[in-house]
């Protein structure tokens, strides 16, 4: 039996409905420019106040003006359209408009995204510019560029009430023609339903100025040139014409235009829906080096699920969208994939690991099953075991549930759930469907898959059919099956599988009974997920499971969680400052500092713990960017305490207040690791006796060494400088122990390397910036050589100029990786990473290094 394979039932007849839009393209990101680094917080200074336009400053204020300021967009690419198919080297076209004399231009998603090359022409010149992308939404269908030179003449936008009735002007190039176009209307519905094909916007106006293919993207004026909403959507057989409104383009525009793509993975994409039950994202394009372009999502390809969830079943973007927003843009999400030009159904994670061919039991098991036994479709609901380690998703007519520990003569070895509609009957009989789920660090210490499968026999009441491989993204293993079991039919799946490193072992127990079950099967596969700490110690019998496990305890290194969902875990109230304010808005604690110079904080007045991982999202709501905000640790009194910050304009610092007086530790420094602006950025904050450890969004962007305070509580922190107004919001507040014996942040000498390598070796105290952030790992990168070289692994490219030296972070996994040197020929091999582990590559003038691991 070939376990790892999967094939369609039937052709994808894409059904497309949709207002008719033109104008879909290709593009590239850009990057955001630098800003100056935030004021010392021990001495901010003034924060710049950009100066209000003038009328002078080129700012279009008549209708006759306002073709100076709309422009034509051409992207060129190549896009796989649903009903057409490949189109190579197209052109599409698009209109916009400039908002600002350097050459800032609003227009459509669907007009640049994915593009290889833009032209534009400005005011109907007789020759093209070329622009380049700041940001994207997908989801809000808006896109801002930069056109090359300045001095433009641009629109403002209107500040009165939108209306019905209001006369407006659609202004653009319809239908690729270089003359401009103006068509008269009024505004026909102020709140329009934007829930469409290509984009889901919470605000739209109908109106009946006529717009046509290659207005999109184009501005909506009033009679005084001033702009009302953003054109993108056309129903012409009912004179019905739609453009995002002023307010929901303008918030979203500003983190474009700061280099932010907003509800976007990187794709230019139509929801489709062919009516038989197959729906989803067809992606025409992928915008290079995205999170769709890092997972392996090509054009052609069709998203139809995201975190398990079917997507346009209503024909609509909608449940995509909705998506997006609830997730920050660096979190992994799930995602499943069919490609129709390889019959696969893929599945991986936007941020996390490619898109492999997915297994599927339902498909390896088909007519395995009892044939007459009632036929029964689920619907599906996610469980975790009761400490949080373990969890999957299981049909909801599956409602018992236990999540007890796995234990074995009264030691807990892992996490588990069970699930069945009866668990007492999945036990006893073979006429129950249902799951054991179990994870294991101990028993992968003793088993492994064949090892842990031999401890199970199902023959008295089933036919062995034999052991079968297993593989998916994250587990490689075996699994024997059973069927007739009880002599009902029913099959019995017993699989153990392990991670590349090895370091746990799962076992999954299910028992099918129906072809509805084998779909179960297969969404269990797809979902299961070690997400927690699971015991690392303990004692292991040979015996199976238990099938009535004990009470259930938390994992040993979680200490605090606070998601300001339900009962605060701690009072949570300000600790400082007077002019700012304190609430709990939509499960995420909201800290406004109102004054000037002020800094404030909040705690849950309760950690008093030494060694300590915090982990937490902080998010910009409003304010100037010229602020400071993130997390203080071993909290003693306001006197007292350390201060973790970033700001808004993208840099980080360490801090100290001790007996009231304030030093900095680690001055502000830019990195690129920081989301800048009013965006979200996830903080980690590692302190192991004088050692702290400061990582954003998975990054090491500040380490110190000091021993003024030893334990403490925690707090959220925001601050001002001489601008007032900052607004920041928290959310998912973890404060876990880094484990029992770690006094002490200093590592070990480093293992020597093989002696078949050359062994230039660090000093015996390894630096501070080769470790790791928590579960990645390092690799120090030496050249020692005269000559430049490239090294390149996981697609990832790292230069290193002669004689220097660089560290890369990874995530755990087995890379190919290939060294380019102009002087020999490119070395190719394989590394294997673990996680929190530290590995040597090097070379000089005569010779190769490796990737060896140097510590632990």
């Amino acid at each position: 039996m070939n376990v790892y394979h999967s094939s369609f039932t039937r052709i994808l007849a894409v059904v497309v409905v949709f207002l008719t839009f033109v104008a879909c393209g290709i593009g590239a990101p850009a990057a955001p420019t630098p800003t100056t680094p935030p004021t010392p917080l021990a001495a901010p200074t003034e924060t710049a106040v950009p100066p209000t336009p003038s009328p002078e400053s080129g700012a279009i204020s008549s209708l006759t003006d306002v073709r100076r300021a709309t422009i034509q967009i051409e992207a060129q690419g190549s896009f796989m359209d649903p009903e057409v198919g490949l189109q190579l080297n197209v052109a599409g076209r698009g209109s916009g408009f400039i908002i600002d004399e350097s050459g800032i231009a609003v227009t459509n998603n669907h007009v640049v995204t994915g593009a290889a090359l833009l032209k534009v022409w400005v005011g109907g010149e007789s020759e093209p510019r070329n622009a380049r992308i700041l940001g994207v939404s997908e989801c809000s269908d808006l896109a801002v560029i930069d056109i090359e030179g300045d001095g433009y003449p641009y629109l403002e936008w209107y500040d009165g009430p939108i209306t019905t009735g209001l006369d407006v002007y659609a202004a653009g190039f319809p239908l690729g023609d270089p003359e401009f176009t103006l068509t008269r209307g009024i505004v026909s519905k102020e709140r329009a339903s934007g829930e469409t094909s290509w984009a889901s916007i919470d605000a739209v106006i109908e109106h009946d100025a006529t717009i046509n293919p290659g207005n999109s993207g184009g501005p909506l004026v009033t009679e005084d040139g001033k702009v009302v909403a953003v054109n993108y959507a056309s129903v012409p057989d009912f004179n019905q014409y739609f453009a995002i409104a002023r307010d929901e383009a303008i918030k979203v525009i500003e983190q474009l235009r700061a280099g932010q793509d907003v509800d976007s993975i990187g794709v230019n994409g139509t929801a489709v829906n062919d009516g038989e039950g197959l729906s989803g994202i067809w992606v025409a394009s992928v915008k290079s080096g995205s999170p769709a372009d890092n997972t392996g999502i090509k054009s052609g390809d069709i998203i139809v699920s995201l975190e398990g969830l079917v997507l346009a079943t209503d024909g609509t973007m909608a449940d995509y969208c909705d998506i997006l927003r609830s997730h920050d843009p660096g979190d992994i999400l799930r995602v499943e994939v069919i490609r129709f030009a390889t019959a696969e159904v893929l599945e991986g994670q936007l941020n996390g690991r490619e898109l492999e061919q997915s297994f599927s039991f339902a498909q390896e098991l088909q007519g395995e099953v009892d044939e007459n036994a009632e036929t029964v479709t689920y619907n599906y609901t996610t469980v975790t075991d009761d400490s949080g380690v373990v969890t999957m998703e299981v049909p909801q007519e599956w409602n018992d549930v236990t999540g007890f520990p796995w234990e074995e003569n009264g030691e807990i070895i892992g996490a588990s759930i069970v699930a069945s509609s009866n668990i007492d009957d999945f036990y006893n009989s073979y006429s129950t469907p249902g799951v054991f789920f179990g994870a294991s660090r101990v028993l992968a210490q003793t088993y492994d898959a064949a090892g842990l499968l031999d401890l199970f026999d199902f023959t008295d009441g089933c036919t062995y059919d034999g052991r079968y491989d297993y593989e998916d993204p994250l587990y490689t293993g075996l699994y024997d099956f059973y069927t007739d079991c009880g002599g009902v039919g029913t099959i019995v799946v017993n699989l153990a599988a392990m991670p590349e490193d090895q370091s746990l072992i799962i076992l999954l127990q299910l028992q099918v009974v129906s072809e509805a079950d084998l779909d179960a099967a297969d969404r269990i596969l797809n979902t299961f997920q070690v997400i927690g700490d699971l015991p690392s110690e303990g004692t292991v019998s040979t015996a199976p499971p238990a099938e009535e496990p004990t009470t259930p305890s938390q994992p040993a290194t979680a200490t605090f969680f606070e998601d300001f969902e339900g009962p605060l875990a701690g009072d949570w109230n300000l600790k400082s400052g007077e002019e700012a304010t304190r609430e709990i808005i939509d499960g995420e604690l909201h800290l406004t500092v109102h004054a000037a110079n002020t800094l404030v904080w909040s705690s849950p007045g309760r950690y008093e713990a030494g060694d300590i991982v915090v982990e937490l999202d902080a998010r910009q709501v409003a304010g100037p960017d010229n602020n400071n905000y993130g997390v203080i640790i071993r909290y003693q009194d306001p006197n007292n305490f350390y201060e973790f910050d970033i700001s808004g304009d993208g840099y980080a610092a360490i801090a100290k207040w001790e007996d009231g007086d304030f030093t900095i530790l680690a001055d502000w420094q830019a990195s690129s690791s920081i989301n800048p602006g009013n965006a979200s950025n996830h903080l980690t904050v590692v302190a192991q006796g004088s050692r702290m450890d400061f990582y954003v969004n998975g990054d090491r962007v500040a380490s110190v060494t000091d021993s003024a305070f030893d334990s403490g509580d925690i707090a959220l922190v925001a601050g001002t400088y001489d601008e007032a107004g900052v607004h920041i919001a928290f959310d998912n507040v973890s404060v876990k122990r880094p484990g029992a014996g770690a006094e002490s942040p200093e590592p070990p000498p480093p293992t020597p390397a093989p002696t078949s390598t050359p062994t230039p070796s660090p000093s015996s105290e390894i630096p501070a910036e080769w470790f790791p952030p928590p579960g990645k790992a390092s690799i120090v990168l030496v050249n020692e050589a005269s000559a430049d070289l490239v090294f390149t692994m996981g697609n990832q490219e790292h230069k290193l100029i002669a004689n220097t030296q660089k560290v890369v972070f990874y995530d755990p996994g087995s890379y190919t990786y290939t060294a380019s040197d102009p002087r020999f020929e490119s070395y190719n091999s394989e590394c294997v990473l673990k996680a929190d582990t530290i590995y040597y590559w090097y070379t000089d003038d005569s010779s190769w290094g490796s990737c060896f691991q140097i510590w632990p």
